[in-house]
């Protein structure tokens, strides 16, 4: 091959995953790089970015990394151009990618597993019709109880709240805490006084199904686990995201009062402790 030393795999054998640990480290901060757009992309756009292309999706992200980067070190360049004509460079690379983003959706739905106790779904036959009660309608996006027949704000039962705190805001590091500072307001308050920043749709609606998939996983009464694959739940995120913004539209103040509350709830607060010293 022609290409430089950094522009080159290790110990890349085809069919088998990608050592990341083992590459360039220019080729190592273009992935990361990669990875990180996508994760966001996952939060703010679409929940499956990739379910289309899995390959374009990738080599997109990774030339736009290698982009924020070649400036740093003029070597990205010959990665940036490797990237966009050699496909047998940018599959493995894509592979890994993909994989990465398969992980983070995952880590999302287990914690959403450990939070749908708050169903007080019961066992077997019971567990049954509570998963098949609740599914019906999105019925599960609502906080109460099983003897309430009122229905309560929609995308506020505790389990979400929980699932959307402890995966997104949990530490100042988690991704939902790093991009609080870009959320924004769509709520025109006739007023202008209220002006309260939101939680995004798309972060509610990923969250919302991956509460549904893992109260699929119990629809027989016992636990049964499914893989939180785009072509399994694309259409149950595209349906949480539509009702969401026909909700905002139908009902904007109320949705507001939501999505601002939503956020509240969940961002993360430094608690600042003041020493009193008694002389």
């Amino acid at each position: 091959t022609d290409w430089p030393e950094h522009a080159l795999l290790i110990s890349y054998t085809r069919g088998k995953d990608l050592p990341l640990k083992k590459q360039h480290a220019l080729i190592v901060s273009v992935v990361q790089g990669a990875i990180s757009k996508l994760q966001v992309q996952c939060v703010l756009e679409h929940a499956f970015p990739e379910l289309l292309d899995k390959i374009a999706t990738a080599r997109t992200v990774l030339l736009e990394s290698a982009v924020t980067v070649v400036w740093k070190d003029v070597r990205m360049k010959d990665i940036s151009e490797r990237l966009s004509c050699d496909l047998e460079f940018v599959t493995p690379l894509s592979n890994l990618i993909i994989d990465r983003i398969s992980t983070f959706r995952k880590s999302l739905k287990d914690q959403a597993e450990k939070e749908i106790a708050a169903y007080e779904l019961g066992t077997e036959e019971k567990c049954a019709a509570r998963v098949e009660g609740i599914l019906e309608l999105d019925k599960f996006v609502f906080p109460g109880t099983w003897d309430e027949s009122k229905w309560n704000p929609p995308y506020c039962h505790i389990a979400i709240k929980k699932t959307l705190k402890r995966s997104f805001f949990h530490t100042p590091k988690h991704l939902g805490s790093q991009l609080t500072p870009t959320f924004t307001c769509t709520y025109q308050d006739p007023t202008g006084v209220d002006r309260r920043n939101e939680m995004p749709v798309t972060m509610v609606a990923l969250v919302a199904t991956a509460i549904f998939a893992g109260l699929a996983e119990w629809t027989n009464g016992t636990y049964a686990p499914i893989s939180f694959s785009g072509d399994r739940y694309s259409s149950v995120y595209d349906a949480h995201v539509e009702a969401l913004n026909d909700l905002i539209r139908v009902h904007p103040k109320n949705m507001h009062n939501i999505l601002a509350g939503l956020l509240e709830y969940c961002r993360y607060v430094i608690v600042r402790f003041l020493s009193l010293v008694i002389y």
